[in-house]
């Protein structure tokens, strides 16, 4: 054995003194270690709170963001549905349109014929001389009046002036 062992059993006093040292500094090692533990916790159990605020926060946020992207949605629902009826109201209204011009068109032309025919059989004579196209709803018996250029206007203008000035003499 040791002699420091058998010293211990002999007497004690050393042994006993550095058993009480080496008590001491594993006592002192408890307390510092446990009290550095209560330390850590407080710090994680802080820590530990914020984190639960700040997660608490974002799901807040979360919420509030889901709401705003909903009711954005529901908005944007709306406006479609919206868009669509006044799409709808404007192909309506140029369909309309449309059809009162057909008819328009179908009476004029009714219109018109009524005049040429009216012309051809009231004025006979004259209805080669009328302007705006009738002639071309004339019968096919009479000849169409050949169509006029910048030169014929001219002479005519020229003519009438010369008849003029000859029944002033």
């Amino acid at each position: 054995m040791p002699a420091r062992v058998r010293r211990a059993r002999k007497g004690g006093t050393v042994d006993s003194m550095a058993f009480v040292v080496y008590a001491a500094l594993l006592a002192a090692g408890l307390a510092v270690g446990f009290g550095l533990g209560l330390l850590q916790n407080r710090r994680n159990a802080q820590r530990a709170h914020d984190l639960a605020a700040r997660l608490e926060q974002v799901g807040k946020e979360r919420e509030l963001a889901r709401q705003e992207l909903d009711a954005a949605r529901d908005a944007l629902r709306h406006r479609t549905k919206d868009y669509d009826a006044y799409r709808g109201k404007v192909t309506d209204h140029f369909a309309g349109t449309s059809d009162r011009l057909r008819e328009l068109a179908i009476q004029y032309r009714a219109v018109y014929q009524h005049l040429a025919e009216g012309a051809s059989a009231l004025c006979p004579e004259g209805f080669q001389g009328l302007a705006g196209g009738l002639e071309l709803l004339a019968p096919q018996s009479e000849a169409a009046p050949e169509p006029e250029n910048e030169n014929s206007n001219e002479s005519e203008n020229e003519n009438e002036n010369e008849k003029k000035s000859e029944r002033a003499r």
